[in-house]
């Protein structure tokens, strides 16, 4: 919050909301992202300085990592 940023539970966001939100990614940030995969088959992508990246685990709905 002190940096301006407030989370919300998604059904507290109007829909009106939801909809310039979702056309906003779509627009901006979605184009700006560049996924990359790295397991056993794949070795560890080259990520560049003073750029954001982010990491994220997929699991199914059983808890198995994909």
């Amino acid at each position: 919050r002190e940096a301006g940023i407030h989370v919300q539970p998604l059904p507290e966001i109007p829909r009106e909301a939801l909809a310039r939100l979702r056309d906003y990614f779509k627009s901006a940030i979605l184009p700006a992202l560049t996924p990359l995969a790295f397991d056993a088959a794949h070795p560890f992508p080259h990520i560049s300085n003073l750029c954001m990246n982010l990491a994220v685990v997929l699991r199914d709905g059983d808890g198995h990592e994909r």
